[in-house]
């Protein structure tokens, strides 16, 4: 969940195989890529006036 200007949003990312619950999280797979960069899209715009988002951004797309 993110505070945006539209007020709190929840973020969900549906993934190709939902039942596998002790996957490592560096293991799981987006079943939409597109997804991703939307979620990116919304939190760059409500978060790049605030300090250090530049520096955490980077870290997040890289």
């Amino acid at each position: 969940m993110i505070k945006s200007t539209n007020g709190a949003q929840w973020f969900s990312i549906p993934l190709e195989e939902e039942r596998k619950y002790f996957q490592k999280i560096n293991k799981a797979k987006l079943s939409d890529p597109r997804l991703g960069q939307q979620h990116l899209v919304i939190i760059k715009y409500d978060y790049k006036k605030y300090d250090h988002f530049r520096k955490i951004y980077n870290i997040t797309i890289s």
